[in-house]
């Protein structure tokens, strides 16, 4: 493939349906992502949405509940708790898709507002880009499921999809609830494992509607083990983008990582509100 086709292609794919996009700060792209080729995996209460890191407080329902359920259900808040918040770990990205928005009545409506690339979304850029000092990787969302379902194998659960969002304050009363009969019949660490299985959509794929122009895309698996604490990248990965304001003195070190990759290094760029993506080159090599 000669230059013009490589370009072509990288241009074509970044606004694909295949393309997720990660936004980070430089040093942890070059000194983590980069050099060992892997991405961590988060914990929901490492997130900054307070409807994730916090803790939940629960309910309980049931008729003629036995004497034991009260203090099954008082176990149920911290079990939950460490199942959700710090046993499930999770890669976050966006895409190019228009993100879905969950209506009162059920039903789901495709975000009105174009969306941007996913590589040109200037608020991410913001927030975790290092203010436009950072580096957005490029990754193919085929090749990442395979490679996660290949690393996580039959551990516990898994689930990979799309964040929908929702214009309700509080989130579905469902996830927070405790069946007091079921507890009493199941036990405690067996109704929890299956609670947040069953309520995963809720938990971990549910955000409020503002924060859809991240257009998020998830993959999620419980490890109480901590066993998946990485995942590889090195197939994956299709693109290295610094940002408009990266210094300049980075971009050989970016580069020597693009030619070890064989992945393609741009910079992201606004021309008078217009975002670019340009070819990854010193003011001198211009």
């Amino acid at each position: 493939m000669n230059d013009l086709d490589r370009l072509k292609a990288f241009d074509e794919f970044v606004g694909s349906r295949d393309a997720l996009f990660h936004y980070t700060k430089l040093t942890t792209a070059i000194e983590r992502i980069l050099a060992e080729k892997r991405l961590r995996l988060g914990l929901l209460k490492d997130t900054n949405d307070p409807r994730e890191y916090q803790f939940k407080l629960l309910g309980m329902t049931g008729g003629r509940l036995p004497p034991e359920a009260q203090e099954l259900y008082d176990q149920c808040h911290t079990v939950l708790d460490s199942i959700s918040r710090f046993e499930c770990r999770m890669l976050c990205f966006c895409t190019n898709e228009r993100a879905r928005i969950r209506q009162k009545n059920g039903g789901l409506l495709e975000d009105p507002i174009q969306s941007v690339s996913g590589w040109a979304k200037s608020r991410m850029w913001s927030q975790y880009g290092e203010s436009q000092r950072g580096i957005c990787l490029v990754f193919s969302r085929s090749s990442m499921e395979a490679e996660f379902e290949k690393r996580i194998g039959s551990i516990a659960w898994k689930r990979c999809g799309p964040v929908e969002y929702t214009i309700e304050e509080r989130m579905d009363c469902h996830s927070l609830n405790v069946d007091g009969n079921s507890l009493v019949q199941e036990g405690v660490a067996h109704y929890c494992a299956r609670h947040v299985k069953e309520n995963t959509h809720d938990l971990f794929f549910t955000k409020h509607v503002d924060y859809r122009d991240e257009s998020e895309y998830r993959l999620v698996v419980r490890d109480p083990a901590n066993a998946v604490e990485y995942i590889d990248v090195s197939s994956s990965i299709r693109g290295i983008i610094a940002g408009d304001r990266t210094p300049e003195v980075y971009f050989p070190i970016l580069k020597a990582f693009s030619r070890n990759l064989q992945v393609e290094a741009r910079q992201a760029h606004w021309d008078r509100g217009k975002s670019h993506l340009l070819l990854l080159r010193r003011k001198e090599e211009m």
